[in-house]
């Protein structure tokens, strides 16, 4: 029997149709009844220019029996007044949408772009949603693969975890 280290997602699931303002911890809460998910494993992406969330979330799950179990239980269920859709994803269509076409290419200025947002809340979208911008640069530095950077975004995401660091949370 192998035995699974639920501490490490080994699934993604996409959650579509999400209210603008929705919260990690209501996230948590839908999930709860089918399986356990951790605040950093959700990823809600935002647009890099005006720091409005995007349509679709993503939620790293513990096992792949537990993705299917949420996609069958809880598909087309009422999440904060809306009827959302889930289905099974990956790695790398969240890495898509929350980094874009410029997959793996993010420069120095689209990294200022997001600590400008960070710092700055109530000039964007995200002033409901004051955490929003942070919790994206999170997910930047916890989803893409460091090691398959080039030079430049490589020190561009350092910018950002040093900024995370700094001015957000001394556990990075």
């Amino acid at each position: 029997m192998q035995v699974v280290d639920t501490n490490v997602p080994q699934a993604m699931i996409a959650i579509g149709n999400i209210s603008w303002d929705i919260s990690k911890s209501e996230v948590i809460e839908f999930l709860n009844p089918v399986c356990r998910v951790q605040d950093a494993w959700i990823h809600i992406p935002i647009d890099r220019n005006s720091g409005k969330t995007i349509e679709r979330i993503y939620v790293e799950i513990p096992t792949i029996y537990d993705a299917y179990n949420c996609t069958l239980l809880l598909n087309k269920k009422i999440m904060k007044g809306r009827l959302v859709t889930l289905s099974i994803s990956s790695h790398d269509d969240a890495l898509q949408t929350i980094v874009g076409n410029e997959l793996l290419r993010l420069s120095s200025v689209e990294i200022d772009k997001i600590i400008n947002i960070c710092l700055y809340p109530k000039f964007n979208f995200s002033k409901k949603c004051p955490n929003r911008p942070i919790e994206y640069a999170e997910s930047l530095v916890r989803l893409l693969p460091w090691y398959k950077l080039d030079h430049e975004t490589g020190w561009a995401l350092r910018k950002l975890k040093i900024f995370l660091r700094t001015y957000v949370a001394p556990a990075y």
